[in-house]
């Protein structure tokens, strides 16, 4: 899939929502504002599920070793990976919330052998709406949460493989827009950028000992997800 196909595809649908509102609000009597701003109306919770692409591991350059002790670790260069992405939270008029869990498989390269990682992260975010109210609601969003890589058979020590795991917290700012297909289901659409600076990488292996690193693992994180809303007004 490509990886602007499904953001173009949002904000196409949010046009052609807005211009519909538009165009019911020009014709309607002038007090149709606040019917419109009630239906879709400001405090709601909210459950998300949905598609995660991730561009990240800037510093995975597909050609170094890392090595401590007698322990080696290979960096692959990390493919683009999708996965899913889930999420609670809530929102006010103007500000929310939400929690979440993300799982995201990579390919990976190191001078042209095929791997395989995982991405995973349980974060958390702040978001400012300044638009509430309305059919398509755009927000920014800044966080951060714990972020974990592991990389399949990436460590050796003494003949024996095992995987490399990366473990550190990590900021997130970023923006998006809640577009609303029913009053109690909306489609949200948002793209991330993720600073992720790993410190140390562990071999996944009996006790074999970590090697500190300063590795940037970064990027940007798309998602398209349906979300459940609760507690809105009927």
């Amino acid at each position: 899939m490509n990886e602007h196909a499904w953001f173009s595809a949002g904000a196409i649908i949010g046009l052609a929502l807005g211009a519909s509102f538009d165009s019911s609000a020009m014709a309607a009597p002038a007090d149709s504002a606040s019917v419109l701003s009630s239906k879709f109306r400001n405090d709601r919770g909210f459950f998300h599920v949905g598609y995660q692409r991730n561009e990240i591991g800037r510093g995975f350059d597909g050609q170094s070793v890392l090595t401590g002790g007698n322990v080696a670790v290979l960096l692959p260069k990390m493919d683009p990976g999708e996965g899913v992405g889930v999420s609670i939270g809530g929102k006010g008029a103007y500000l929310g919330g939400d929690f979440g869990y993300q799982r995201v498989k990579h390919g990976a390269e190191w001078l042209g052998a095929r791997g395989a990682a995982l991405f995973q992260a349980v974060d958390f975010g702040f978001r400012f709406y300044p638009l509430p109210g309305w059919p398509v609601e755009p927000y920014i969003r800044t966080g951060g949460g714990f972020k974990w890589l592991i990389v399949r058979d990436a460590a050796s020590k003494a003949g024996e493989i095992g995987d490399a795991k990366y473990t550190d917290f990590g900021w997130d700012i970023g923006g998006g827009a809640d577009i609303f297909l029913h009053r109690r289901i909306l489609l949200e659409a948002s793209v991330t950028q993720s600073s992720i600076e790993y410190g140390a990488v562990t071999a996944v292996k009996g006790d074999w000992s970590p090697i500190d690193v300063d590795i940037d693992a970064g990027g940007l994180q798309y998602r398209l997800a349906l979300a459940y809303c609760f507690g809105a007004p009927r």
